[in-house]
């Protein structure tokens, strides 16, 4: 099914919006986020929770928080950690691990197993691999596009997966292979647009559901989850939310196997281009 703005009631008492963010809130290549900041300050101010939901690591959501000026929970690396803002979620504190200001509850697999098994997958196969953990603050800068060097530190304080790629030549029947292999020793692997990320076997519609229950428990609220996103790592959470937006692709094509899969709606125009669009259609239709 195809879902339409009539398929959830919506109020904004209940509200929260779920996103991706690169390529979705943020510009793919130059991260700016310009395009959606209408909508930022409209959801702001009637203070409609932004959860950002990404492959991007605790330090860097952290970070792009900051920047955006919401202070909701978020999900990390792809759905391996929720983290949730102790003042808001005390109620929840003997489950969650504490972590300053923060509560974590914690889906993924340790990045030093997930480094053991890429190792020894690597070495075994004798097929090229190149992990975050192999590379330099430099080079993880480079293949990012990052401006900083800081932004690439930020970027490899990962905990709970391990970004990778193949080196030059290596063929579909090789990286066949290495995923197999990947997947009998119990892990996942996402296929993002810039790396290949190892890691246990979680996806963000897990953290989209598990987000939902602890609202519940600790607000008495239900949330009316709308979920934008743009790649097939998304599909997951897109699945798992009420109202599923996709936004084009920097090409201003849709991927299609999430618009298969997920049947969302189309947000009309990439990126945060997109998001706005998108935000702006559902806060037309607020009932209250």
């Amino acid at each position: 099914m195809t879902y339409t703005i009539s398929d959830s009631n919506l109020d904004k008492s209940s509200l929260a919006v779920i996103t991706d963010l690169d390529g979705t809130l943020l510009d793919y290549d130059s991260y700016s986020f310009d395009a959606a900041k209408p909508a930022l300050s409209k959801l702001r101010a009637m203070k409609v929770p932004v959860i950002c939901c990404s492959s991007k690591t605790c330090e860097e959501i952290m970070h792009w928080r900051r920047i955006l000026r919401i202070s909701d929970p978020f999900v990390s690396e792809n759905g391996a950690s929720v983290v949730l803002p102790r003042q808001h979620f005390k109620v929840l504190s003997n489950d969650l691990q504490p972590r300053g200001a923060y509560l974590v509850k914690t889906f993924g697999t340790n990045r030093d197993l997930l480094r053991y098994v890429f190792e020894k997958v690597r070495d075994e196969s004798g097929i090229t691999m190149i992990g975050f953990s192999d590379m330099t603050v430099a080079e993880i800068r480079q293949l990012c596009g990052f401006a900083s060097d800081s932004e690439a530190v930020r970027a490899a304080s990962r905990e709970h997966s391990e970004p990778f790629r193949f080196g030059n030549g290596v063929g579909e029947a090789k990286i066949a292979r290495v995923l197999r292999e990947f997947t009998n020793a119990g892990l996942h692997v996402i296929r993002g647009r810039r790396f290949y990320h190892l890691a246990g076997k979680v996806n963000k519609g897990l953290a989209v559901g598990y987000l939902r229950e602890a609202y519940l428990k600790a607000h008495g609220k239900r949330l009316t989850l709308i979920g934008i996103g743009d790649s097939k790592n998304d599909i997951e959470m897109l699945e798992a939310v009420d109202i599923p937006f996709l936004v084009m692709g920097r090409s201003r094509r849709y991927d299609k196997t999430v618009k298969e899969t997920a049947r969302p709606m189309l947000a009309g125009a990439p990126g945060p281009e997109g998001w706005n669009r998108a935000v702006d259609l559902i806060l037309s239709r607020l009932t209250a």
